[in-house]
């Protein structure tokens, strides 16, 4: 069977476009085939051919679009915080245990434990 285009099928496919579209509208049918094919080549390779994106007008275009340089920023300088107007002293924290630290009693030394009396075995 070999391949399905040969030149005979593609001569059949032809003569029936021809006789179902006509001579009239068959160069145009033929016209827009090949330029979808070629847009969708392009699309595939992301290249272009066509008039209105040549290399040289894109480049000639780019300069006319650019943005003007942002505006150079200023030294920074930190917030001054500001001082506070009054200052709140908080009482002291409770004492542990609850008493005054008048009523404590005043702690003593411990003394060292009296050695036994010798023994006279």
């Amino acid at each position: 069977m070999g391949s399905f285009v040969s030149p005979t099928h593609l001569l059949f496919i032809a003569a029936i476009a021809l006789i179902f579209l006509g001579p009239k509208k068959l160069p145009d049918l033929a016209r827009s085939l090949g330029h979808g094919m070629r847009e969708f080549r392009e699309s595939l390779s992301g290249e272009s051919t066509g008039e209105g994106s040549s290399p040289e007008n894109t480049v000639a275009t780019l300069p006319s679009t650019a943005e003007a340089p942002a505006p150079v920023p200023e030294p920074f300088t930190p917030p001054v915080e500001p001082e506070p107007l009054h200052a709140v002293s908080e009482p002291p924290p409770p004492t542990f245990p609850s008493q005054a630290p008048s009523q404590a009693t005043p702690l003593r030394p411990a003394s060292a434990p009296e050695p036994p009396p010798p023994s006279a075995a």
